[in-house]
């Protein structure tokens, strides 16, 4: 008779432990599916609920990715734009002296037009060889940068190329064959960078943006030649007559104005993909509000039911716990007897 007792009261136990526990779960889970409005098991009460929760997750990390790619796609444009207003502006202000230059106006002017030149032509690598979150924006694919080799590097190559010139017109020459065919010496041995660009930023919808502005680009290498010329006006490695270096100032500040076009059009090409960018960038900030509101809607928890729930689930614990001890107690009792 004890030992059919004794049986008894274990299995009661143990069921006892399995409501206590069932219990226990479910009220942690309401504890927190209140704390963050939202529980997945909201999703299990709506007839396909969980497949159209499935689907709503894997666009929301699609579109968060191609959010992403655009954040980094405006960044990196702004990045460039600020660089490329760097370089437009030391081009203007030397061209605006350099044109100005003849024998008139002495020595020292073409001396300090070509200081002037020496300190835009290093402000116009260090433009270019800008880098944003640890990529050398403009050297292409080969991000790893730099985009150019130092402007020191650059102005001796340019007194090897320009060696034995005897006027202002042959210093031009030897720099146009220096910097102006492809595959040349600019391309070889100063432009760093690769020779294809940066793959597509993917925007989404089947629109895509191409940050596709090297160092190399026609535009940028023109400016740094007159650049260059504009330097070379008192350099020992181009003696010239002070009429002659007085040409070539000119003709250098003459063909600065001519690269300023060039640069406009760069940075207009930019604004536009800049304007794309903006675009993209809103419009996937919009998809992603809409997609999460219909998460939350699939999984939002109301707080009143989830209370009351909570409130029933910790009574009916309560409840367990005093039956338990209860039940303990009367079969201690009986145990004596």
């Amino acid at each position: 008779m004890m030992i059919s007792s004794t049986i008894g009261d274990m299995a009661q136990t143990f069921r006892m432990r399995l409501q206590t526990n069932d219990l226990k779960q479910r009220m942690d889970q309401l504890t927190l599916d209140l704390t963050q409005g939202v529980s997945i098991q909201q999703a299990k009460t709506i007839p396909g609920g969980l497949s159209r929760l499935g689907d709503l997750e894997h666009d929301l990390i699609i579109l968060d990715r191609r959010k992403h790619a655009a954040i980094e796609a405006q960044f990196t444009t702004n990045v460039m734009q600020t660089a490329l207003e760097r370089v437009q502006s030391v081009t203007n202000d030397l061209a605006a002296t350099a044109v100005l230059a003849s024998p008139e106006t002495g020595p020292a002017y073409l001396s300090s037009t070509a200081g002037q030149a020496r300190a835009a032509l290093d402000a116009t690598v260090a433009a270019l060889n800008t880098t944003a979150a640890g990529r050398a924006i403009f050297a292409g694919a080969d991000v790893a940068g730099p985009a150019l080799v130092s402007a020191q590097d650059i102005m001796t190559a340019a007194r090897t190329a320009v060696a034995g010139a005897a006027s202002a017109d042959d210093i031009l020459i030897a720099l146009s064959a220096m910097f102006d065919p492809t595959g040349g010496p600019y391309d070889t041995a100063l432009y760093q960078g690769g020779s294809t660009s940066l793959s597509p930023f993917q925007l989404g919808a089947g629109e895509s943006v191409a940050l596709d502005l090297r160092a190399d680009d026609p535009a940028l290498r023109h400016t740094i030649k007159h650049m260059v010329a504009a330097a070379l006006v008192d350099d020992p490695a181009a003696p010239l007559s002070v009429a002659e270096r007085g040409d070539l100032a000119r003709m250098a500040g003459q063909g600065l104005y001519g690269a300023e076009q060039g640069l406009v059009t760069i940075r207009a090409n930019l604004g536009h993909a800049e304007s794309r960018i903006e675009a993209a960038t809103s419009r996937l900030s919009a998809e992603l509000n809409l997609l999460q509101r219909a998460r939350n809607d699939l999984i939002a928890v109301d707080p009143f039911e989830a209370a009351s729930e909570l409130d029933a689930v910790q009574t009916q614990l309560e409840t367990l716990y005093a039956i338990t001890a209860r039940s303990s107690r009367l079969s201690l009792v009986a145990f004596l007897r």
